[in-house]
C-alpha cells in the first residue's frame, strides 16, 4: 500500500477482504490499492480518533493510544444528559358540570362555560360572542340525581357512569367496563344459586330527554371452568341488575 507523503494528512484503511488495516495518504481516497493479501480494493477511509492526551490519531477499536497508551475509551464516552422529570398535569373538577379539567384553565372544555366571574361578565357585554343559550334553561347538572316520580335520572353519561362505578364498588362485586361515550357499564357479580362463576351484568343509560335518563340492566348466568348448565333460578340473574340500579337510586336520592 502507498506510503503517506509529505504534507498530506495519513489516514487509516482496512482491507473488506482479510481485516488487515495500514495507513496511506489521504490523496488516495477513492482511487484502487492493493493490500498485502493480493486483493484490490477502493481505499476508503476507516473511523479514526484522536488521543486526548498527546493528539495521535487511532483506530476507533484501539482502547489505548498507540503512541503514549493514553485511555481512549474514557475520552470517547460523551456525558448522558441529565433529564428533568417533567411536572405531572395538574387538573381540578369545573364547577358547572364536575367534568375534570386543566387547572390553568379559562374555560371549560366540556360544558364551554367561564369558570372566572371577570370572563363571563365580558361575554354578557358583547352578545355576538355569548353563547346562544336559553336564560330559563336549567343548570348544568354538577351531580346525579334520582327522580322517583318518573323513575329516571338527572345529570350526565359520566355522572351516571361514575354512579354506576361506585354502587357496583359498595356491593362488592368486580367492575369490568365503563364507558362513558356508550353510557354502558358491565360487571360481574360472586356465586350465584344457578352458576358457580356469578353472573355478568350490563347496565344501559339511556337518555330520554336533556339531562334526563333512563337506567336498563341485563343480565345471565356465566357457564365456565368445567360447569355446563347454568340456573337462571327465579330470575336471580336479572335480579342483580336490579340490585345494583337499586343502590344507584339509593346513592343518587
Amino acid at each position: 500500500m502507498a506510503g503517506e507523503t509529505a504534507g498530506n494528512e495519513g489516514i487509516y484503511v482496512k482491507c473488506p477482504y482479510c481485516g488487515q488495516r495500514s495507513r496511506t495518504a489521504r490523496s488516495h481516497l477513492g482511487s484502487t490499492g492493493k493490500c498485502k493479501c493480493g486483493r484490490a480494493f477502493i481505499i476508503a477511509e476507516e473511523h479514526t480518533r484522536d488521543c486526548p492526551t498527546c493528539g495521535q490519531s487511532n483506530l476507533a477499536v484501539n482502547k489505548t493510544c498507540s503512541v503514549c497508551g493514553g485511555d481512549l475509551v474514557a475520552s470517547a464516552t460523551p456525558a448522558r444528559a441529565v433529564t428533568q422529570p417533567q411536572p405531572a398535569r395538574q387538573e381540578k373538577p369545573c364547577p358547572f358540570c364536575g367534568e375534570p379539567i386543566l387547572a390553568v384553565a379559562r374555560k371549560c372544555r366540556y360544558c364551554v362555560e367561564f369558570l372566572d366571574a371577570s370572563d363571563r361578565e365580558d361575554r354578557s357585554n358583547h352578545p355576538s360572542t355569548a353563547l346562544s343559550v336559553p336564560e330559563s334553561g336549567p343548570a348544568f347538572p354538577t351531580r346525579a340525581q334520582y327522580n322517583p316520580s318518573d323513575d329516571t335520572f338527572a345529570g350526565t353519561t359520566a355522572l351516571l357512569v361514575k354512579l354506576a362505578m361506585r354502587a357496583i364498588q359498595e356491593l362488592g362485586w368486580k367492575l369490568e367496563s365503563a364507558n362513558e361515550n356508550l353510557g354502558l357499564v358491565t360487571f360481574e357479580t360472586g356465586m350465584t344459586w344457578g352458576s358457580w362463576s356469578g353472573v355478568s351484568c350490563s347496565l344501559n343509560i339511556e337518555q330520554v330527554s336533556p339531562n334526563n335518563f333512563r337506567l336498563i340492566g341485563t343480565a345471565k348466568q356465566n357457564v365456565r371452568g368445567g360447569q355446563i348448565l347454568a340456573v337462571n333460578l327465579f330470575g336471580e340473574a336479572q335480579g342483580k341488575a336490579r340490585k345494583a340500579i337499586d343502590k344507584m337510586k339509593e346513592l343518587a336520592s
